[in-house]
């Protein structure tokens, strides 16, 4: 009566998990007709048309095909590209004209979803219906374990599942705990990733039941680090003492594969902002936000004046700072 549950590999904060399915077929094979060797030769020619060319904004990667809607026109999805650089869902017509429907990571956190590598289906109520490969919100996404009872006669009482962080159960998943399994019965629960810090972290999750031994699951995940990039300095230029010199643009962006969210930038007495795009804002993966700025010193400064603009960002329980040098010089 001992319950069997299987391995489940966590992934990373931004996991991109996907189910294979291998199968397998046999060629069948006829013998050749006695007429083949002297059958005519048909030849046929094929005609390519590109109907539409990505360029990014609108989509990039499409790597999966398109459905054919009951309008007639064509359905699918991108990987990467759109307004974030996340992947979208587009409607493309038999003339060639698109239109992108979706693009995702269109909310903080995206809980929408990132990186399509299927492509959709129509449903009975003509609505489209489809999957995206990961989410990035410092939760890995869930994975589905079921618990067997293999008995043929005696029943398994599961304990509580309780997995050590980072590693969790999602809630309301657990279907398992304190239930009791008849022979030949399953429970379910999900299980997710939440690192607070970036490193390898693994786990052996033990089900506890009224028998032995109790199945193990290992558990395994990585915490990704989070980095905002941009100039380590920035040199604004000389202004007279009381005056304001000519502004500069700072442009900074995530590198990363995860959503980003900034502070509010905090600039040195002497430099003053003149435009911000960056500051509250959430930076989609290879999103960019820039930042004006202005040498200022004030009316008794000379020389040459120093200090810096720092932005804070976090994902998830993560945290850093993006710190630039500033430095001007008094005329």
């Amino acid at each position: 009566m001992t319950p069997k549950a299987r391995k489940r590999w966590l992934g990373t904060l931004a996991p991109i998990g996907a189910a294979m399915l291998a199968i397998s077929a046999t060629a069948l094979s006829s013998a050749p007709r006695t007429s083949e060797r002297n059958a005519p030769a048909l030849a046929t020619t094929l005609t390519e048309s590109v109907l539409y060319s990505f360029s990014g904004t609108d989509g990039e990667n499409p790597v999966a095909g398109v459905t054919q809607g009951s309008d007639s026109n064509f359905y699918g999805t991108t990987f990467g590209g759109g307004a974030l650089d996340s992947g979208t869902v587009f409607k493309l017509t038999p003339s060639g004209k698109l239109t992108t429907l979706h693009s995702f990571c269109s909310q903080a956190s995206c809980p929408d979803g990132t990186g399509p590598q299927a492509g959709v289906i129509q449903g009975s109520d003509g609505n489209f219906y489809g999957t995206t490969s990961s989410r990035r919100d410092g939760v890995s996404k869930a994975k589905k374990t079921t618990v067997i009872n293999v008995s043929k006669s005696a029943s398994a009482v599961i304990g509580a599942i309780s997995p050590a962080a980072p590693f969790a159960i999602v809630a309301g998943s657990d279907k398992c705990s304190g239930q009791t399994l008849a022979p030949k019965k399953t429970c379910t629960f999900e299980l997710n990733f939440q690192p607070l810090a970036p490193a390898a972290f693994s786990d052996t999750l033990t089900i506890p039941f009224n028998g032995s031994p109790e199945p193990q699951i290992s558990l395994a995940g990585t915490g990704l680090s989070v980095a905002l990039k941009g100039p380590k300095s920035e040199n604004l230029g000389t202004a007279a003492a009381g005056s304001s010199g000519k502004p500069r643009t700072l442009s900074i962006s995530n590198p990363g594969t995860v959503s980003v969210i900034a502070g509010n930038v905090s600039i040195s007495s002497g430099f003053t902002k003149t435009a911000d795009t960056c500051s509250a804002q959430t930076l989609a993966p290879k999103g960019k936000c820039k930042i004006s700025l202005e040498f200022t010193p004030p009316p008794a400064a000379s020389g040459r004046q120093s200090g810096d603009l720092s932005l804070p960002y976090s994902y998830g329980s993560n945290s850093g700072t993006y710190i630039a040098v500033l430095s001007g010089t008094v005329k």
